[in-house]
């Protein structure tokens, strides 16, 4: 996934390409409620990244470094990796934990853009 951001003058825009697939937006508009408008942009791309990690073996690679490290290591506290630990333990089936990790990523991408607003 490619994250780029650009400065033009006053007008903030920022870029985000998945699969060759590229979408951008300018300005503060169309982020409201409901993750409609600019955020929703990031669902799509996000939601196939997710995937394409668990098809390359994410679950296997989150096992091995549960078991060498243990549930406190701070790559098993990491995004994604947290929302793993309690798949692997039995407390929710893989499609809630997909949903999971989307969940806190798109937290993170609102985050990340209530940041670049206040540049």
């Amino acid at each position: 996934m490619i994250w780029e951001c650009f400065w033009g003058g006053a007008t903030k825009k920022f870029k985000v390409g998945c699969g060759g697939v590229e979408k951008s937006w300018e300005g503060s508009g169309g982020g409201g409620g409901g993750g409609g408008g600019a955020r929703s942009i990031f669902r799509e791309p996000l939601k196939a990244r997710i995937e394409e990690m668990f098809e390359r073996g994410w679950l296997e690679e989150a096992k091995a470094l549960l078991s060498k490290w243990g549930p406190s290591a701070p790559g098993i506290q990491s995004m994604g990796y947290r929302e793993i630990v309690p798949h692997l333990n039995g407390e929710y089936d893989l499609t809630k934990t997909k949903e999971l990790i989307l969940s806190a990523h798109m937290a993170y991408v609102k985050r990340q853009r209530t940041w670049f607003k206040a540049l």
